[in-house]
């Protein structure tokens, strides 16, 4: 396994099985790249509130910041991408 994408809702704090599972994969030193779903239903401006209390809740350090990411819009599609040729 090269790495896993942990998706969590840019809306809400990520939940303790969210935590459970990064905390998970980090021991067995398998590389994550979380990726904040649903970035359209926030505004640009408030997004590095809800990144900021992804970071600590999922305590990721500088090197992991998550990436922004909308189905609606495809916004985040080419950075989601570079990010999982780099896992591979």
């Amino acid at each position: 396994m090269r790495g896993v994408i942990q998706l969590v809702d840019i809306r809400h704090k990520p939940s303790e099985d969210d935590v459970l599972m990064k905390e998970w994969l980090t021991h067995f030193n398998i590389p994550i790249l979380v990726v904040a779903t649903k970035a359209d239903k926030i505004s640009r401006g408030a997004r590095q509130k809800y990144i900021t209390v992804i970071r600590k809740t999922l305590d990721l350090q500088a090197g992991e910041m998550p990436l922004y990411f909308s189905a609606q819009t495809g916004e985040g599609v080419p950075e989601v991408l570079e990010a999982i040729e780099e896992l591979v």
